[in-house]
This record gives structure tokens, sequence and C-alpha cells, in this order.
């Protein structure tokens, strides 16, 4: 082969070479384009899910207000109708703090930062669904009581035995801290498995896992 033929060839192939690098390049470009857009998209649909928990939750609290409003005078009613209040201004406020929080978030920050903020944000959903669960042996019968009293008229409380109110409040208070002691077991033992991470990702919203799922792939990419 000769000296010509060999530049040729050297020339062919870097052209070749330059065109493949190219086309690679627009095509990561274009795949971290689509990530972008799928992460943003499912960043929307959680913000979505976020104030129509807002909207429902300022309902109930509403609701809740004027029904403490009508049994002022009722200590027992306020007492049951209040515990239930801490948990629905809780829920509310996490769901605010969560809006906001997405609603400003800046897409154009580091993979690690965007996650750093969604971890906190997890943590602090799923404290209070740690509550909620550790108390809801506790409050069910409150809550219903409320509920027969608001609507109905009808005075469950004093209707039924005080029994019935002592054992649903003592048997839920010796739960709380035998759940926090299961709970503290199962992270110490579970808490770094993909599987126990992916749970908790669904207890803190199939929206916040999806989204969660999105900004993994893109920080894979």
């Amino acid at each position: 082969m000769s000296t010509f033929d060999m530049d040729a060839l050297r020339g062919s192939w870097q052209g070749s070479s330059q065109a493949i690098d190219q086309q690679l390049t627009v095509n990561v470009e274009a795949m971290r384009a689509a990530l972008d857009r799928r992460t943003a998209s499912a960043f929307r649909r959680h913000s979505g899910w976020l104030l129509a928990g807002m909207s429902s939750g300022g309902l109930l609290l509403l609701a809740l207000a004027a029904f403490l409003w009508t049994h002022r005078g009722d200590a027992l009613y306020l007492v049951a109708a209040g515990s239930i209040g801490v948990l629905l201004v809780a829920e509310w406020v996490v769901n605010v703090r969560q809006w906001r929080a997405f609603a400003t978030l800046d897409y154009t920050l580091p993979v690690t930062a965007l996650q750093a903020g969604l971890d906190a944000l997890r943590a602090r959903r799923l404290r209070l669904a740690k509550w909620v669960t550790l108390t809801a042996v506790m409050l069910w019968w409150p809550a219903v009581a409320v509920v027969f009293k608001g609507l109905f008229g009808a005075d469950l409380l004093r209707g039924l035995h005080w029994s019935v109110f002592a054992t649903s409040a003592g048997v839920g208070l010796l739960l709380i801290p035998l759940g926090l002691w299961i709970m503290r077991t199962v992270s110490r033992r579970q808490g770094q498995s993909p599987g126990f991470q992916h749970w908790l990702d669904q207890v803190a919203g199939s929206s916040f896992a999806r989204a969660r799922r999105e900004l993994d792939a893109r920080a894979r990419f």
C-alpha cells in the first residue's frame, strides 16, 4: 500500500471517528435532556398531589375549627377534637413546606444537592407518618366520636361505657414505646437495604417515590 493510500485511509478513519464522537455527544445530550424533562415532570406531578393534600387538609381543619367552636363548652369533645387537630395541623404544615420546597427547587443544582434536599423532605414526611402510626390506636376512637357528633349529633363518648375509651387510650399509650422499639430495630437491621429504602419512599408517597426514582436515574446517567 502506497504512502498516499495510507494517508487517505488515516484521514478517512479520523473523519469517521470525529463523526462518531459527534454523534455520541448528541445522543448523550439528548438523553440528558430527556432525563431532565422526566425528572421535572415527576416533580411537578408530586407538587400537584401536595397541592391537593393542602386543599383537602385545609378543608378538614376548617371543619374541625367549626366543630371546636360549636362545642367550645364541652371539655370532653374539645380534648378529643384537639388531639386530632394536632395531627391534621402537622400534616398540613408538612405538605405546605414540601410544596414550597418543590416550587422553588433549582434543577440546575448538582444532583447530589438535589438528592440531599429530597432526603430531608422524606425524613420530615417519615417522622409524621411514624407518629400517625404510633397514635392511630389511641386516636381512632376520638376521631370516630368527633365525626359522629359533628355529622349526626350522636354522643358516643358519653353514650358508651367509659371503659371503652379508657381501654383504647390505655392500649394506645402502651403500644407507642413498643412501636418505637420495633421501628428502631427494623431500621437498624434493614436501614441500608434497597428494599427497605424503596418501602420508605412509598411511605413518603408514591408520587414522591417516582420523583426520587427519576432523579436517581439522572444521577446514574
